[in-house]
């Protein structure tokens, strides 16, 4: 998927190296104790699965098909026996725009997903598949 996009082997090498390299160190009261390498890479909180959320975003917005689904699913699989994250299917869902309705269908078919409908918020952060509206930008 990285090479699709066109990213710099030198960028994708940098994004494995912080998935495979995770380390943590405890704040109490302040100060900054301990330094452990983490067992299972990326965990919640860390701030790289949001991009790559958006890269998985940028690249099944240009090709929203089921081979694009296949990709995916590989790089996924690379992702997961990198990082030790797996993806939970009670939290997957798959949202579509301008596809016709039986790749819908293929795509739900083949990856399990449920469909959901635009626009949803992650991270408390709308997404939309245009620009957002006043409504959907209000913190509530």
């Amino acid at each position: 998927m990285v090479i699709v996009l066109n990213f710099p082997d030198q960028f994708a090498a940098l994004i494995m190296e912080c998935v495979k390299s995770a380390s943590y160190s405890l704040v109490l009261n302040g100060d900054i104790f301990g330094f452990f390498k983490g067992k299972r890479g990326l965990r919640q909180g860390d701030p790289l699965p949001p991009l790559i959320f958006t890269i998985a975003m940028e690249y099944l917005s240009s090709k929203g098909d089921v081979g694009s689904i296949m990709v995916l699913f590989r790089a996924f699989s690379t992702f997961s026996r990198a990082s030790g994250l797996q993806m939970s299917p009670t939290k997957t869902s798959a949202y579509f725009r301008g596809v016709p309705g039986w790749v819908k269908d293929d795509i739900l078919l083949v990856s399990g997903f449920y469909e959901e409908e635009l626009p949803f918020k992650y991270l408390g952060i709308p997404i939309t598949a245009g620009r957002l509206t006043k409504a959907q930008s209000s913190t509530s």
